[in-house]
């Protein structure tokens, strides 16, 4: 979440360019269409710090659902980590230090909720 808040306040007057903090030669970060991915990236790392909470403090039901929501979200953080590192080489002509970063947090955390997302997803998902 530090990188994505790091990323945020920057100016995005050119959003076909990424913040390289010296690994290559752009100046501005890069926008999902209109949305710059600090952003995403502050919405999506708090929407993941209020699913844990919910999952740590909760029980039952609250605690399954919350536990996949984390999951799920970080999968889609994957998604998108894979899809920007793409972009960085192949596209942009830089990579970016920040979006590495978060990709490796954000696979780490898929990683780590996978077992127990399976669980609660057995509580969650509607009896057959």
């Amino acid at each position: 979440m530090v990188d994505a808040v790091l990323l945020k306040p920057l100016p995005y007057p050119a959003p076909e360019r990424i913040v390289t903090l010296g690994m290559g030669s752009a100046e501005t970060v890069i926008a999902l269409g209109t949305i710059p991915v600090g952003v995403a990236g502050v919405v999506g790392y708090t929407g993941g710090l209020i699913a844990w909470v919910v999952a740590r403090i909760r029980r039952g039901r609250a605690w399954a659902v919350a536990t996949v929501a984390l999951f799920i979200g970080s999968v889609a953080g994957v998604l998108l980590s894979v899809y920007l590192t793409f972009l960085e080489p192949f596209v942009i002509g830089a990579s970016c230090a920040w979006c590495l970063t978060s990709a490796l947090v954000v696979t780490a955390l898929m990683w780590m909720t996978a077992r127990p997302a399976a669980a609660a997803w057995r509580v969650v998902r509607p009896a057959r």
